[in-house]
């Protein structure tokens, strides 16, 4: 019977890509999030609800769309790497669990109406 050995970090170049890809696109989603903190700053009109503080629009969906991209491509090719190429690391099952969240994310906001 061969032993298998479980890994924190991916052996294979695919897992490898998934979970920089997955981790990426979490990056992103802090940046944006600090930077608009940041240049919303000290702002003493902020109790107005109509006021746009932050990042611009644009600049938030640009974000949003590039984080969501990588962390569903990132968690594809970690279920890809898992599956074909028997993959056994912790940061492979992470970023395939996180792409699984990102899917029913992007599933969710086009079939639940809100």
């Amino acid at each position: 019977m061969k032993k298998r050995r479980i890994y924190f970090y991916p052996r294979t170049k695919l897992g490898k890509i998934s979970f920089w890809l997955v981790l990426i696109g979490i990056v992103v989603v802090y940046s944006q999030y600090w930077i608009s903190l940041a240049i919303a700053g000290d702002n003493p009109d902020t109790s107005l609800q109509y006021i746009e503080t932050g990042l611009p629009r644009i600049l938030k969906i640009a974000f949003s769309l590039i984080a969501l991209a990588a962390i569903i491509i990132g968690g594809l090719s970690s279920i890809i790497s898992i599956i074909k190429y028997k993959e056994r690391s912790i940061f492979s099952f992470i970023s395939a669990i996180i792409g699984l969240l990102g899917i029913l994310f992007l599933l969710g906001e086009f079939l639940v109406p809100h």
